[in-house]
């Protein structure tokens, strides 16, 4: 059993951040719907892209669970393993970063050679993430996971015959902010991230958001051959975000992440390490 301790400060800059765009993407920003219930309830819509496009979660004719920000804080959820305890349905659990198994309803697959591509589909930020090895990498400064039960092949294609766990990274805004946590633990545990957000331009049309995370656990038991302990972690990531606001309905997005793990699990007697780099 994991335990570990938190702390956050949140910070405020008018420092203008420094950002790279490495890839592009252009979405259409559609109008959001109108608030009316929210003043009426007192509660805040929840908007969510469970079907490509922005709508309230009370609208949304498919069966989905969305886990914000404070729900993933609150349940100190850092990894998509643990989003298998608090949504219904989704079993999702693994050996090591490079084994996961993953079921929605009792649809899924228990392949982990390198060519494998599983019955649930997991995307990042809209980018499709076909290889298992890399779908359980650490979270950090994230608007919201979504997790959609049943196939889901008219919107995501193939591969979600089961369903799909999509993971929406934090956007930038122009409103200057930025955050540090850090969180210890138990089997030297030691987690920290944190983010920096402002506008790069006096007009705020262009904006940027720079995240961090470091991560590094002990092993929680020993090889006695070897003596060695496995499971452990070691994780530094890095993600950059610009925002351009080319008029009233058209945003283009530039994404880039780049992502270090190493460690042992529990079938190798030492996990490769890796550099993969994510760009939306």
């Amino acid at each position: 059993m994991f335990n570990t301790l938190g702390f956050k400060a949140v910070l405020t800059t008018s420092t203008a951040l420094l950002a790279v765009p490495v890839s592009a993407q252009v979405k259409s920003a559609p109008q959001r719907p109108a608030s009316e219930s929210s003043e009426a309830t007192g509660m805040t819509d929840i908007i969510v892209t469970a079907q490509r496009r922005n709508e309230r979660l009370q609208d949304v004719p498919v069966s989905v669970t969305t886990l914000g920000t404070e729900q993933l804080q609150a349940r100190r959820v850092t990894d998509l393993a643990q989003i298998g305890k608090v949504v219904p349905g989704l079993f999702l659990q693994s050996s090591d970063l490079t084994r996961p198994t993953t079921y929605i309803r009792g649809v899924g697959n228990r392949q982990f050679d390198a060519g494998s591509q599983g019955s649930v589909g997991f995307f990042f930020d809209d980018v499709y993430l076909g290889r298992t090895s890399g779908q359980l990498t650490g979270l950090f400064d994230l608007e919201r996971i979504e997790v959609l039960r049943g196939p889901q092949g008219a919107l995501f294609g193939r591969n979600t015959i089961g369903g799909t766990v999509s993971i929406i990274s934090a956007k930038p805004t122009a409103d200057p902010e930025g955050y540090v946590q850090a969180d210890v633990g138990n089997y030297n545990l030691v987690r920290i991230e944190g983010a920096v957000n402002g506008p790069l331009t006096g007009e705020g049309h262009i904006s940027g958001r720079l995240a961090f995370l470091a991560n590094k656990r002990s092993g929680y038991f020993e090889n006695l051959t070897t003596g060695k302990c496995l499971q452990g972690d070691d994780t530094i990531a890095l993600r950059g975000r610009v925002r351009f606001e080319l008029s009233d309905s058209v945003l283009l997005h530039l994404t880039g992440e780049v992502n270090h793990t190493d460690g042992s699990g529990a079938f190798l007697p030492e996990r490769p390490r890796s550099w993969p780099l994510l760009l939306a």
